[in-house]
C-alpha cells in the first residue's frame, strides 16, 4: 500500500465515515450485504461526512466521543433521516465530546408523510398579520408580502401549521409569536441563527402534541424524543452548525392559502 493511500486512509474524515457506516452495517445485519445495503451504507457515510465537512469546526466530530457519533448514526438509520446538505432533514449538533441528533422542520414534515399526513407550515412575518384569521378554529392567509425576509425571532408574527390526513380531512393551527418567543428562550441559539426554522419547526411539534395532528409513528417519537436533549439551553453559539443554506429565504417561506395544502415542509 502507498504511503499517499495510507495516509488518505487515516485522515479523520475517512476515519469518521468508516465509523458511520460501520455502525450503520451492524444495525443492518445481514442486510447490510445486500446491493440496497451497500447502497445504503454508503449514503449514510456521505452524509454525515458532509454534515462534518459542513461544521465550523470539523474536528468536533472527528475527535467526538464515538458512542455519541453511533448514537446519532443508529437514529438517522433508525428514522431514515440524513443530515448534511443544504436542506437537512437532521442537524448534528457538537457539544462537548458528544454528537447530538436534532431533527429539522423537513424531517417532521418527512415522517409525517410517511405515516399518511401531508404537512406544512407557514412562517407569517409580522407585518402580514392582519392578513391572518382565525374563524372556527380554522386559520385562512388572506396573502403575504414576498418581498417580507425574516431576519430575525422579532419579525415572526407566528406560525401556521396546515395538515390533510390520510382520509382527506384538513387540519389546521396557529402558533402566536408569544408563543415562540418562550420556546426560544428555553432553547438554543438555533433559535439566533435559523429563526424561521426553528418557528415552523416549534409549531409542527406543537400542533402533534397537543393532538391536532394525531400522526402515529414509532420513527416520529423516536425523533422527537430525541431532539429533547438536543434542545436542552446549555448550548453556545459557536457549538450550532453554519451549514450553508439553512437560513430561511424569502422563496422558501411559504406563501400559499390553507386551501392549497401541499406536502410541503414544517412545531417545538
Amino acid at each position: 500500500m502507498s504511503t499517499d493511500l495510507q495516509t488518505r486512509q487515516q485522515h479523520p474524515a475517512v476515519v469518521f465515515r468508516r465509523r458511520i457506516e460501520s455502525v450503520a452495517a451492524s444495525q443492518l445485519a445481514e442486510a447490510a450485504e445486500t446491493p440496497e445495503g451497500r447502497r445504503l451504507l454508503a449514503a449514510f457515510g456521505s452524509a454525515f461526512a458532509s454534515a462534518a465537512r459542513q461544521a465550523r469546526d470539523p474536528s468536533a466530530f472527528y475527535n467526538a466521543d464515538p458512542a455519541s457519533v453511533a448514537a446519532a448514526a443508529a437514529m438517522s438509520l433508525q428514522t431514515g433521516l440524513k443530515p448534511g446538505g443544504a436542506m437537512p432533514e437532521v442537524w448534528l449538533i457538537p457539544r462537548g465530546r458528544e454528537i447530538q441528533w436534532s431533527i429539522s422542520h423537513r424531517g417532521l414534515m418527512r415522517l409525517a408523510r410517511q405515516a399518511g399526513w401531508a404537512v406544512r407550515a407557514v412562517v407569517v412575518h409580522i407585518q402580514d398579520i392582519e392578513n391572518v384569521e382565525i374563524v372556527d378554529g380554522n386559520v385562512t392567509i388572506g396573502g403575504q408580502d414576498p418581498t417580507l425576509y425574516v431576519e430575525r425571532l422579532d419579525d415572526i408574527g407566528g406560525v401556521a401549521v396546515f395538515a390533510t390526513g390520510p382520509d382527506g380531512a384538513t387540519v389546521s393551527t396557529w402558533t402566536p409569536a408569544g408563543k415562540l418567543r418562550k420556546v426560544a428562550k428555553m432553547g438554543g441559539p438555533s433559535w439566533k441563527s435559523w429563526p424561521a426554522e426553528m418557528a415552523a419547526k416549534s409549531a409542527i411539534k406543537d400542533a402533534f402534541s397537543r393532538g391536532y395532528i394525531p400522526v402515529e409513528s414509532e420513527e416520529i417519537g423516536a425523533a422527537l424524543s430525541a431532539d429533547v436533549a438536543s434542545s436542552a439551553p446549555q448550548q453556545t453559539r459557536a457549538d450550532v452548525l453554519d451549514i450553508p443554506g439553512l437560513e430561511p429565504e424569502p422563496a422558501q417561506i411559504e406563501q400559499q392559502t390553507p386551501e392549497q395544502p401541499d406536502g410541503g415542509e414544517w412545531s417545538e
